[in-house]
């Protein structure tokens, strides 16, 4: 007679041989979860699948910020512009003053709003789920909201893995003079 197998420690090593680490560390939570909810296998899949493509997706942008050496601490809300010469204060604030104004004259009125133009002026890039997070749009519509701004000159588009990255060029050259 055969012995009974230890699944869970038989797909721990399986998971950590296949370096998936996220599935490793939330797989029966997520079994009790959807044993709960009366998932199917596939949406149980999925849900694992989804949460191990997020974690790599957010450890690769911060391995690339951490390479691009950006200042990731220093804000516009928390940047203290008295430390910047006088002219480069000026500059700070006649651009984001300048990107309004660009952005009021050629944004369509369903994407323009003060809010999301100080949004991307808090750091050198921002990104969809910023916009989300912040309460500007859904997913889909912050999206189109950056890339309607892309496509006015204000922010540049960087595809990092299935990640766009928008930088906005004219803060980050102002601020790394």
């Amino acid at each position: 007679m055969s012995q009974p197998r230890d699944v869970k420690k038989e797909l721990t090593e399986y998971l950590r041989e296949l370096h998936l680490p996220a599935i490793g560390r939330c797989f029966e939570d997520q079994a009790r979860q959807a044993e709960r909810e009366t998932l199917g296998y596939e949406q149980y899949l999925l849900e694992l699948v989804e949460r191990e493509c997020q974690e790599r997706r957010e450890k690769r942008i911060v391995r690339l910020l951490q390479a691009s050496k950006l200042p990731l601490e220093k804000t516009l809300e928390n940047f203290d512009l008295k430390r910047l010469p006088q002219k480069a204060a000026r500059q700070v604030k006649a651009l984001l003053d300048g990107t309004l104004e660009l952005a009021r004259k050629k944004l369509p009125a369903r994407v323009y709003s003060k809010d999301l133009i100080e949004l991307i002026f808090r750091q050198p890039y921002t990104k969809g789920q910023f916009l989300v997070d912040a309460g500007i749009a859904e997913r889909k519509t912050a999206a189109d909201y950056l890339k309607a701004l892309e496509d006015v000159g204000v922010l540049r588009n960087q595809k990092v893995g299935k990640e766009n990255l928008y930088l906005n060029v004219r803060l980050y050259e102002l601020l790394s003079r």
